[in-house]
This record gives C-alpha cells, sequence and structure tokens, in this order.
C-alpha cells in the first residue's frame, strides 16, 4: 500500500514532467536530467516511488540531490515501505533510507 510520503526539493522547471506528464518542450539535455533525478528517486524510495505533487510556491537554492543552485520546488514523493531497498527494511534504518547520500 502507498502512503508514505516525503517532501524532496528539487528545480522547478522538471514540474511539468512529473505532475502533468508531459515531455514536449524539453531539450535531450533536460531529459537526460529529468531521468537521472527519477533514478536517483527510485534508489532512495523503490522502484514504485512516484512524484505526486509540487508546491506552487519556488525558493532559491541547492536542490536535496545536488546540483546548482537554482529556482527550487517542494516534490511530494508517494511511496511504499515494503519498497524502500533491502538495506532499509528495519525500522532503524528508515530515516536514513529518507535522509539518502545525496542529502
Amino acid at each position: 500500500m502507498f502512503g508514505n510520503t516525503e517532501i524532496v526539493r528539487h528545480y522547478c522547471w522538471m514540474a511539468s514532467y512529473f505532475i502533468n506528464n508531459d515531455s514536449t518542450g524539453y531539450s535531450k539535455k533536460e531529459l537526460e536530467e529529468i531521468e537521472k533525478f527519477e533514478e536517483e528517486l527510485k534508489e532512495v524510495y523503490g522502484s514504485s516511488m512516484e512524484v505526486i505533487d509540487c508546491a506552487e510556491d519556488s525558493e532559491f537554492g541547492t536542490p536535496d540531490y545536488g546540483g546548482l543552485k537554482g529556482e527550487l520546488a517542494a516534490y511530494k514523493i508517494r511511496f511504499k515501505t515494503d519498497d524502500l531497498p533491502s538495506e532499509y527494511w528495519d525500522d532503524g534504518y528508515k530515516q536514513e533510507a529518507l535522509r539518502s547520500r545525496y542529502w
């Protein structure tokens, strides 16, 4: 069952891809960056992870998953606890999974 959520700060310009499932208008390089970010999220939250919301407000800063400073939005990630990578199944490691090595 889904139900676990987490907020991740990343670039605003990716919102249309994640929220509207719209990849038109993105350059090849931008799509590669989006895919890289999505792979990193799946590595931390499991393959069933999905982005379900994006805050309308933005702030200037460094993305949670690294990168150059820019306009960031708060993305809400939904995931299954039992889909977390096996090293994080124990409750004692849950916070470590949610605060991955990228943070």
